[in-house]
């Protein structure tokens, strides 16, 4: 009984969805992984490159290493064009990093979608 209850915990974990950071990644694989946000100012991170310089790109470029190479599968990477922050929307730019890939190996599609948002302020006084 107990090794059927195992195989079917293994099963159902299996159909579940996991996020987690770049550096909480290393050493797992996965059959798809997403990375979403690939944008300058986001990866690679605006602080640590105005910090770091350099040796702090060089960091971020190890950091998207970790996320490609995570996939067996399935490798989804996207940026947006503009991204809502406080209040604002801002024309984003995609990351750097991503010349540094093969162009030959990656599938471009554009996907453009309008979304009317509605905001909701909640206060606890």
């Amino acid at each position: 009984m107990r090794l059927q209850t195992g195989l079917a915990e293994l099963r159902h974990s299996a159909q579940k969805v996991r996020l987690m950071t770049l550096h909480a990644a290393k050493g797992l694989e996965f059959e798809a992984v997403f990375l979403p946000a690939l944008e300058e100012g986001i990866l690679p991170f605006a602080r640590a490159l105005a910090e770091g310089g350099e040796d702090a790109l060089a960091e971020e470029r190890r950091l998207l290493y970790v996320g490609l190479t995570r996939a067996r599968r399935f490798l989804c990477l996207s940026c947006a064009q503009e991204r809502t922050l406080y209040g604002r929307t801002l024309a984003q730019t995609p990351s750097r990093l991503l010349d540094a890939l093969p162009k030959d190996a990656l599938r471009r599609r554009q996907v453009v979608q309008k979304v009317k948002t509605r905001q909701t302020h909640l206060s606890l006084f």
